[in-house]
């Protein structure tokens, strides 16, 4: 099985990350981060996938960060049946006003300011390295 598409909230700051990800799936949508000083990454993007229009967000637009109207908010604006966001590193996947946000949390066990240790997203490598 290979990835057809690989989904970036942000923040990989490196020009050698986003290659990393482009070496893992056809294509790759990749939004600027607050600490991404590629200029020519999009604040937003619009991606059709299947019968889904999906939107996607780094998250620090939101405020406060992560707010579940605030969300909505920028889900109608873009017109979109699910918005990707970032930016708490905290994974969650929440039913809104019929719409779904999701949020992937961090691949590399970012750290938050507020907990005195590091999320990863259940889904990655690094989670589980950590976790057990």
């Amino acid at each position: 099985m290979s990835l057809l598409d690989v989904l970036c909230t942000g923040n990989l700051v490196t020009k050698e990350q986003h290659d990393e990800l482009k070496s893992l799936a056809p294509n790759v949508h990749v939004v600027r981060g607050d600490f991404d000083e590629d200029s020519s990454l999009p604040e937003s993007k619009i991606i059709q996938i299947g019968q889904f229009k999906i939107g996607l967000i780094h998250g620090h637009q939101i405020v406060p960060w992560g707010d579940a109207h605030s969300l909505a908010v920028i889900q109608r604006q873009m017109d979109v049946d699910i918005l990707i966001t970032g930016h708490t590193h905290r994974n969650e996947v929440n039913e809104y006003e019929g719409k779904w946000f999701i949020n992937p949390g961090s691949i590399t066990g970012a750290y938050r300011f507020d907990l005195p240790y590091p999320l990863y997203s259940p889904l990655t490598p690094s989670a589980q390295h950590a976790y057990h």
